[in-house]
Formats: structure tokens, C-alpha cells, sequence
């Protein structure tokens, strides 16, 4: 397996990040945020590690994969999963898919990837997890733009995590270098700078004018 290297680097940019700052928020060296950029081999990387490095750049394993062609089958397997997915939507595994459908445990694969291949000109794309197999939207094309649309994508996908730190934020003024000493706590940075609530002003993480005149503080 290997990594769409030009992604991860354009991804690293569009979140303005350094290779250093990078490999501070993952807990790994540069060197290999470095090698990773180049040459995208993960043959002797431990998932951990690569978890940690794409959790960083808020993208998805399946995102940063370089995508293979779409495998020989039938198309009526294809269109046969394609349509299970679609009516059972979420948590379905893989092998309820072949159960179901009367298939093998490969050819069920072969029709995701194919799947996968088919819909990502469309902005979809098969995702898997350890709750089953799903169609989700693809990596968003304006993602770093900071359009309103960006805003509103990181504003559905806050949690409990994003708000607390907001609240912690909007409390007093916090050092972004003291907070994003974690992995999560760098995503969750991310999503609310993303989400235009907070902005970095010389390393201090502050809530942004909007967001302050919108809860009435301003």
C-alpha cells in the first residue's frame, strides 16, 4: 500500500502547517513526515503511527490511499452491492453483504473497490469502519478555503470535545502550542479555526469577531 504523497503535502499546506509542526502534532519525527511526502511508502509503518499522522491532517485512510483501477466484475455484482448499501445504509459488514447477496467474501471486496472507483468523480466514496461498510462523501474540493460552505462542513462535524475546548477558549485567552500538545486536541483546533468560531493571533487561540457578535460578547 501506498500514500497519495502529493495529497498528504498539499493537505499539510492547506492547514498551514510545517513538516516540524506536523510531526509535533503526530508525535513523530520529521524525517519521516518528510519521507511519507516523498515517497508515500508505509511498508515499515505501524498503523498507529499512520493514525496518529493522518488524524493531524484530518484525513481519512481511504482518502490518502493511492486508488487502484476498478477490478474486473460483473457489473450486475456491482450494481447488486451498490444497491444493499444504499437501503441498509450504515453498520452493514461486509460479510452480511455476502450473506445476503448469495456472494464470496471477494468478490463482495472486489465490488466495494469497484464501488469506490466509480464513485469518487461523483464526490462519494465507499467507506469502511469497525461498525461496517458505508457510502460517504468524498474529501470536500474546497477544503482549506475557508468558503461558507467550509464553515458549515466543520460546523456539522463538531462533537462534545470541539465545544469544550470553545468554551475553554472563549473563557480566557489559551496558548495554542499548550493545547495542541495531542493528536485530538489538534483536529479539534482545526475544526473550530475551520469553522470560523476561533482564530490564532501570536500563538494564542481567540474566539473571532464573528463568533463574538454572534453570542453577544462584542
Amino acid at each position: 500500500m501506498r500514500l497519495n504523497n502529493p495529497l498528504l503535502r498539499a493537505r499539510r499546506t492547506e492547514l498551514g502547517l510545517t513538516s516540524r509542526a506536523l510531526a509535533r502534532a503526530a508525535n513523530v519525527s520529521m524525517p519521516l513526515i518528510k519521507r511519507l511526502e516523498t515517497t508515500g511508502d508505509v511498508a515499515t509503518l505501524q498503523v498507529g503511527t499512520l493514525t496518529m499522522i493522518l488524524e493531524a491532517l484530518s484525513i481519512d485512510l481511504a482518502d490518502a490511499v493511492l486508488q487502484e483501477e476498478a477490478p474486473e466484475i460483473g457489473d450486475s455484482i456491482i450494481k447488486s452491492v451498490g444497491g444493499f448499501l444504499q437501503e441498509h445504509g450504515r453498520g452493514v459488514t461486509e460479510v452480511d453483504i455476502a450473506r445476503t447477496l448469495g456472494l464470496a467474501l471477494a468478490q463482495v471486496e472486489s465490488a466495494l473497490t469497484a464501488l469506490d472507483v466509480l464513485l469518487r468523480p461523483c464526490g462519494m466514496r465507499i467507506h469502511r469502519n469497525s461498525s461496517g461498510v458505508s457510502v460517504v462523501p468524498s474529501v470536500r474540493p474546497d477544503a482549506g478555503s475557508k468558503s461558507e460552505r467550509e464553515k458549515a462542513r466543520h460546523l456539522s462535524n463538531l462533537n462534545r470535545s470541539d465545544v469544550a475546548l470553545l468554551h475553554r477558549i472563549t473563557s480566557g485567552r489559551l496558548l495554542e502550542r499548550t493545547i495542541g500538545q495531542t493528536n485530538n486536541a489538534t483536529v479539534n483546533i482545526q475544526k473550530l479555526t475551520g469553522a470560523g468560531l476561533v482564530e490564532v493571533v501570536i500563538g494564542f487561540l481567540l474566539p473571532t469577531s464573528d463568533f463574538k457578535r454572534a453570542i453577544g460578547s462584542e
